[in-house]
């Protein structure tokens, strides 16, 4: 269990000059399940024994969740049927998702690399696109 983990964590501080874990426990906070990390650094006396240590942790539970939820935006962006595109604010495209790249002829970031917006739209949609988009 926790304990355990801990335990080993600091047994390895006799050898080790710093310890540090992703998940050096996991806990209950707030009535949830909290996901740990941190590390542990020795202080030594003048034996070379570790007298003290000092140790950090910090709540890796927020930060897990929306990388979650960024793995399952990128997973529906790259799956989905339609053209997703991301351009800069000058109209320079930076990512079209696969199906986007089917739908206009492009294989590859590369090739996508040197479009803009303005290529990917029929020419009477331009005045209304520049107007309100670009």
């Amino acid at each position: 269990g926790r304990a355990g983990v801990e335990i080993a964590a600091l047994q390895g501080l006799e050898e080790e000059e710093r310890v540090q874990g992703e998940r050096l426990g996991v806990g209950r906070g707030r009535g949830a399940r909290r996901v740990r990390g941190g590390g542990a650094v020795p202080e030594r006396g003048p034996d070379g024994g570790v007298e003290t240590v000092l140790c950090t942790t910090r709540d890796e539970t927020e930060r897990r969740a929306a990388e979650a939820r960024a793995r399952t935006l990128a997973t529906v962006v790259e799956t989905s049927a339609d053209f997703i595109g991301v351009t800069t604010l000058d109209g320079q495209a930076t990512y079209l998702n696969p199906a986007g790249q089917a739908l206009v002829g492009l294989r590859g970031d590369a090739e996508v690399a040197g479009t803009r917006i303005e290529d990917y739209l029929f020419e009477e949609d331009l005045p209304f696109a520049r107007e309100t988009v670009c």
